[in-house]
C-alpha cells in the first residue's frame, strides 16, 4: 500500500480523469468548507470536515473564538482507522488530502505509515510537510484500537 498527500487543487486535478482502480481516498476539509469537487472518485472514498488546529492551539483561545473551530473528533480519528483497515487489502494507494496537503493530511498519512510500516518519521522530517499532533496521535490511538478520550 503506497501513500500519497496533496491538497485539495492537487485533487482535484488528479480527478479530472478516472483513477486507477485500487485507490482510496481519505479526504479532509475546513468545518466550514466544502469538499473538493472531483469530476472523476476513486473506488473507495472518506470525506471528513474538521480544522487544522491542535488541541494545544485549541486550548490557547478565548472561549469566545472557540466555537469558530472543530477539532478532530474521536468519531473521525475512529471513521480513518475503520476506513483504512476495511481497504488496505483493497487498494494499492490510499491518498491523504486536505486543503494544502501539508498538516492534516500529512498526520493522516504519517499515523498509516507509522501503524503498518514503523515509518511515521518520513512525513515529520520531510521539510515539505507539517503534520497536525492531535490528529496524528488521535489516528494513532484508533488504529491501534485504544479507547479514545
Amino acid at each position: 500500500m503506497k501513500l500519497k498527500i496533496c491538497g485539495k487543487e492537487q485533487l482535484e486535478r488528479l480527478a479530472e480523469t478516472p483513477f486507477a482502480e485500487r485507490v482510496a481516498l481519505i479526504s479532509i476539509s475546513d468545518s466550514d468548507d466544502s469538499s473538493p469537487t472531483l469530476k472523476n472518485k476513486p473506488e473507495f472514498v472518506l470525506e471528513l470536515h474538521f480544522d487544522d488546529i491542535t488541541l494545544a492551539e485549541f486550548n490557547e483561545l478565548r472561549e469566545a473564538d472557540k466555537k469558530g473551530y472543530k477539532l478532530i473528533a474521536d468519531k473521525q480519528a475512529r471513521q480513518i482507522a475503520e476506513f483504512v483497515n476495511g481497504v488496505k487489502d483493497k487498494a494499492d494507494v490510499i491518498i491523504c488530502q486536505c486543503m494544502y496537503g501539508q498538516s492534516r493530511s500529512a498526520a493522516v498519512a504519517a499515523a498509516i505509515s507509522e501503524h503498518f510500516f514503523r515509518k511515521g518519521i518520513d512525513i515529520f522530517s520531510n521539510e515539505k510537510y507539517l503534520p497536525n499532533k492531535t490528529v496524528y496521535h488521535k489516528v494513532m490511538k484508533a488504529l491501534k484500537g485504544n479507547k479514545l478520550t
